[in-house]
């Protein structure tokens, strides 16, 4: 490439003002497709101007690519903004935010309490369907930072007696205190808009029930509850919206929980993570060896693993560790086609050992499931019958299905084929043609099936270290009474959901599917939001010093060792003055392996 120094510096400029204008939305939390688009502009612009700039230039610039792209990534990681349920007061009042997802208006109650979880103030308020701030000015609360919850008043039914029983909700189980006694009830609708409610004492021995009559429910004498007694609907569709950098709402439930309970098992996400990182580095280290390229490891595999989920901080998906380490393993060994080859196969095994994980633990997790169909059909006045026996069988039969043609192929490729042939004319296109490169790929490993099943059952422990991970941040949090499986599921569910969102590193699906999947399990929906995210910052935190490792490739640098078909590497291909990163390169070999 001809050197013209005034058209790179006209290319770095236009890399650095697009850069920083995806670093102002990070700064904002609005990162979304359209920074994706100013990403790629900067990214391009850069590979563009640098090429153009003399030889003794370009190492200034990549050192200050590489600290610019550092402390940004660091940046947008801790200002990604969530919704919490957290708010500050002082002498003067304070202001919170709901967020009404319902088509119409509602009435809620809002109850505030103190870092103890003792109700301090109650009060209700009319909610129109959008994002709403609610000020109180002058109240009695002092100066300090409290927790909300929203719930949704309705006038179903009132009971009538001489003590008053508070519903929780018209749906499910529900509970109260009266006279220091706990009771439980359950309300079922009858075909004619009237309710049956038994209720039962804690050792779950019925005390009584009775019927309404209008908007009446009469009791017998065993227990009577007083008149015009509150009613809430057991919906999240009004739900805490108090917008605040991850780092924020982290140091903010610090000061709810015991914080050497939160450094705990903050520190334990984060070590679960990283042996999830490791297991999914052997996997790319054993599926190179299979196609006679091996590197040390520890010093390149771990690090380029490292440097590639760093850079992944700011793109969709996997996009980031894909491309880096398929550039990393191409540039010294000099054999694209074999690593592209090896790449193609490693995203077949990733995504079956996802698979694996959601098939193996819907069984224990099939509450989750139940969870999602009442949500969704809540409002639906007919509901489908065995809606999530349907939903469970479908996705057992999709990842059981996938994960047993996988597993047949890397087993028996030639029946895999055979079985791809008799099926040919009705199977659709595209269905074929990546069932063909998953073939191609598995048959560039013939003989070594052992090796194919390692790489697989690491695949599986990276996805089930990751999802292991929420179930610790759910803990760190103070979400006591969380269950291990149920967790463990969900968050399988989330990550599939994650990986193939378009957002940059699935920042806001993680934490929707999160709060979707698991709200009921993990205490609200700004737990399950809070777990998410702090999931996502131990996940980083356990990679993030891949970024130490980027300043160490510089042109000049090498692997200790790369051995080819059994001997070593010279580098004879590499110049100090080469480009240390070649996307152009990276795109034509993975064309030419996909026109195979």
């Amino acid at each position: 490439m001809k050197n013209s120094p005034a058209m790179g510096f006209i290319g770095i400029g236009i890399s650095l003002i697009s850069f920083l204008y995806v670093c102002w939305m990070g700064w904002n939390g609005n990162l979304g497709l359209f920074a994706i688009g100013s990403l790629l502009v900067s990214l391009v612009t850069f590979l563009y101007g640098r090429g153009k700039l003399p030889v003794q230039i370009k190492s200034k610039v990549n050192q200050i690519g590489k600290l610019l792209f550092t402390v940004a990534g660091i940046m947008v990681l801790l200002r990604h903004p969530i919704d919490t349920n957290i708010f500050s007061a002082s002498a003067d009042g304070y202001s919170i935010t709901v967020k009404n997802q319902a088509k119409e208006a509602r009435e809620i109650e809002i109850a505030i309490s103190d870092s103890d979880d003792k109700i301090v103030e109650i009060f209700r308020e009319k909610v129109e369907p959008k994002r709403q701030e609610l000020s109180k000015q002058k109240t009695d609360l002092t100066a300090g930072k409290y927790k909300f919850t929203a719930r949704t008043i309705s006038d179903d039914f009132a009971f009538v007696g001489g003590n008053q029983l508070k519903v929780i909700s018209t749906k499910g189980m529900g509970q109260t205190t009266q006279q220091d006694e706990e009771f439980y009830f359950k309300a079922v609708k009858s075909d004619n808009d009237e309710y049956t409610v038994f209720v039962t004492n804690a050792e779950s021995e019925l005390v009584t029930k009775g019927e309404t009559k209008g908007k009446i429910l009469t009791l017998d004498s065993k227990i009577t509850f007083a008149a015009a007694s509150t009613i809430y609907e057991k919906d999240d569709v009004v739900q805490p919206a108090m917008r605040q950098p991850i780092y924020s709402a982290i140091i903010s439930y610090i000061d709810q929980v015991d914080g050497q309970t939160f450094l705990l098992f903050a520190f334990l996400a984060m070590a679960i993570k990283f042996v999830g990182v490791l297991s999914s580095a052997f996997a790319w280290h054993l599926l190179l060896i299979g196609q006679g390229i091996r590197y040390n490891y520890w010093q390149s595999i771990v690090t380029a693993f490292l440097i590639g989920r760093f850079i992944g901080t700011f793109l969709p998906s996997t996009i980031g560790l894909d491309f880096y380490t398929t550039y990393e393993a191409g540039r010294y060994s000099n054999k694209w086609t074999r690593v592209m080859t090896a790449k193609v196969l490693e995203k077949f095994i990733g995504i079956t050992g996802l698979f694996l994980g959601i098939a193996l633990t819907l069984p224990f997790g099939y509450e989750v499931i139940t969870n999602v169909i009442d949500e969704l059909t809540k409002t639906q006045e007919n509901p489908p019958e065995n809606a999530a026996q349907v939903l469970a069988g479908a996705i057992l039969l999709v990842t059981g299905g996938v994960s047993l043609v996988v597993v047949t192929g890397l087993v028996k490729p030639k029946l895999l084929q055979g079985i791809l042939g008799i099926f040919q004319k009705i199977l659709p296109s595209k269905i074929k043609n990546i069932t063909q490169r998953f073939i191609d790929a598995v048959g560039a490993y013939e003989g070594k099936i052992g090796l194919l099943l390692l790489a697989l059952v690491n695949k599986f422990i990276t996805h089930f270290t990751t999802a292991i991970v929420y179930y610790f941040t759910a803990l760190a949090i103070g979400v006591v009474a969380v269950s291990f499986w149920p967790i463990v599921f969900g968050s399988n569910i989330q990550i599939l959901a994650t990986l193939l969102s378009p957002t940059i590193a699935g920042e806001g699906a993680r934490e929707a599917f999160q709060a979707l999947l698991l709200s009921k399990h993990l205490g609200g929906v700004p737990q399950a939001v809070l777990s998410a995210s702090l999931g996502f910052i131990a996940a980083e935190a356990a990679t993030m010093w891949g970024g130490a490792f980027l300043w160490t490739r510089s042109n000049k640098w090498r692997p200790n060792s790369v051995i080819i078909d059994g001997q070593q590497a010279d580098f004879a291909w590499l110049t100090d003055d080469q480009e240390p990163f070649s996307l152009k390169k990276i795109l034509e070999e993975q064309q030419k392996t996909s026109a195979k």
